[in-house]
């Protein structure tokens, strides 16, 4: 029998390629990997400003992260892309953990990065991470730093800061689409996870693009869409619930932990969507529940917690769970903290905490629901039905080029219209106010089409004329198809008259889309656009409601004329 020669020694943890390819393999995102770098740059640079860089390079995509923190000292650049490497406490009050986020983005992406780090008023220094190199090397040394400036190299990416550290991810394997996608892809998140960053002062850019506060309970000052939709209501008064653990020395301590719930102001999302269909706001079921926070930073979104039922019904409840570090371990923090799963007893503190509250949550945020719905109906009522349907179906329908207009020309145009009204000396001042109300009517409800009467001999039926966003159809009184078509049904016959406006809207429709067509058209284009455009006015929910309850309206009508 061979004696075995080897000899009884110690041996390093981790070596070779396996190694290497494991980490590579372990499943970080890109956004993840980029959030990781972030993290450096707020943890331990005490940054105020974050450049994230991203850009095609030749064999890839290329990532550059940049912050204006205090530096790096020359002897510990190469020692930062370490695993486990970090010069922070255990119980360290920010936002790191292990002291991976470093090393795993840039073994995790790409399999060559640079990072370049100066002191204040002093000279760049360099360390790199060359995977297809070190694991030549059985114990895998990461070099010692080199004096060298990122400038030469990535002047056009790169600014000549004071002080800071650049981390170059060249050529990321592991960004599966162009630059400007995975770019704008990552703006809402990035602006979502460190929001309580950006509104403390700290700016972060992406390409260029400073980034707002991304709020997704919309509370937050000046958060994203705050323009836009305006903000969430916020209820339920938490003081911070006190969770107890036990340190690394067995000794009982209490973390805190802070809850806000808010309903989103769905029906100011849902008028802002009709009228840019381009934009959607994201409020939907995948969307709806707790956003968790750890120490400021965002780790997980949209989730249940056990606490309640995700459904359809809900899409307008959001809610915020922040916790500290010392509580990592009940809440299950992974090594790249955008992972987590939460010890039962920490959803067992959770549900006793909110249980009643999350019932009155649910109530609200169906209540909503049923107060957006019952407006609806009503905006559905009477003669509004076909301008309503007409508005459902330009979702799905092609938008002329008379109505690609922005909200500012639109109240420019407004504006005009309102003030030749004013200077009209033909008008007398009742009929002025009436014609006021009627077009500041058109512009706020901005309906695609509305319908309206002229007397013109010898002219067409109808007209078109473009008013803002709305198309008027403008039928003529002098023609026999206002008396045949229209004067039979103007008091009742609700059915029909609501049918015959949709048949006009569709004919203006076709008409408007046929102009953008410079060459081309032809009859059969026409009657492709009409075709199209009476299926989906005939197929959409506010229609089928109509024809649905039409004899219930009908008899409403009736009933109104009776008493008139």
């Amino acid at each position: 029998m061979t004696a075995n020669k080897e000899k009884l020694e110690p041996v390093s943890l981790a070596t070779g390629w396996r190694f290497v390819e494991s980490v590579r393999e372990s499943g970080i995102t890109a956004i993840e990997a980029v959030q990781e770098l972030i993290d450096n740059s707020l943890d331990h640079g005490n940054s105020n400003n974050v450049y994230v860089t991203i850009y095609d390079d030749s064999d890839g995509v290329t990532i550059i992260e940049q912050d204006d923190g205090k530096g790096i000292l020359p002897e510990r650049i190469n020692r930062s892309l370490r695993f486990g490497e970090t010069t922070v406490p255990e119980m360290h009050p920010g936002i790191s953990k292990f002291g991976f986020g470093l090393s795993l983005a840039t073994t995790g992406m790409t399999r060559y990065s640079e990072i370049f780090s100066k002191e204040p008023d002093k000279d760049w220094w360099c360390a790199t991470l060359d995977l297809d190199e070190i694991t030549k090397d059985e114990n895998m040394l990461i070099q010692p730093a080199k004096k060298k400036s990122p400038i030469p190299a990535y002047n056009k990416y790169v600014r000549d800061l004071k002080s800071g550290t650049v981390v170059v991810l060249k050529n990321c394997d592991k960004v599966h689409m162009p630059a400007k996608q995975f770019a704008n892809k990552i703006k809402k998140e990035i602006g979502r996870t460190y929001r309580k960053f950006i509104a403390s002062g700290i700016s972060i850019y992406v390409n260029g693009e400073k980034l707002l506060p991304m709020d997704p309970l919309m509370l937050m000052k000046d958060h994203y869409y705050a323009a836009k939709v305006g903000y969430g209501q916020a209820f339920g008064e938490f003081d911070s619930i006190e969770v107890p653990y036990k340190d690394k020395n067995g000794e009982e301590r209490k973390g805190l932990v802070r809850i806000k719930l808010s309903i989103l102001p769905l029906e100011k999302i849902r008028d802002y969507e009709e009228y840019n269909p381009d934009e959607k706001l994201g409020i939907n079921m995948r969307k709806q529940g707790f956003y968790i926070m750890r120490n400021g930073r965002e780790i997980a979104s949209a989730r249940s917690l056990d606490l309640f039922t995700k459904h359809n019904q809900l899409n307008c409840f959001r809610g915020e769970i922040e916790f500290s570090t010392e509580l990592d371990t009940l809440f299950g923090v992974q090594f790249n903290k955008s992972r987590f799963d939460p010890n039962p007893k920490v959803k067992e503190l959770l549900n006793k905490a909110l249980g009643t509250v999350i019932g009155g949550t649910i109530y609200r945020a169906l209540k909503r629901r049923g107060d957006l719905h019952t407006n609806e109906k009503h905006r559905m009522d009477k003669d509004d039905i076909a301008e309503n349907v007409a508005l459902e179906a330009s979702k799905m329908l092609r938008k002329p080029e008379s109505a690609k207009i922005s909200d500012k020309e639109a109240e420019a145009e407004e504006k005009r219209i309102l003030a030749d009204i004013d200077k009209a000396t033909e008008l007398t001042p009742e009929q002025k106010m009436n014609k006021k109300a009627q077009i500041k009517e058109i512009f706020e409800k901005r309906f695609p089409f509305v319908l309206e009467f002229e007397s013109y001999q010898d002219a067409p039926f109808y007209r078109t004329e473009p008013l803002g966003r709305t198309t008027r159809v403008i039928v003529n009184m002098d023609h026999p198809f206002y008396k045949y078509y229209i004067e039979p049904f103007k008091t009742k016959h609700f059915y029909e008259r609501t049918l015959i406006k949709l048949f006009l809207f569709m004919l203006a429709k076709g008409e408007l889309l046929a102009k953008d067509i410079e060459k081309g058209f032809n009859h059969d284009s026409l009657r492709i656009e009409w075709s199209v455009a009476l299926n989906v006015f005939l197929t959409t929910d506010g229609f089928e409601e109509f024809f649905k309850n039409r004899d219930e309206l009908q008899e409403e009508e009736d009933d109104e004329g009776d008493k008139q």
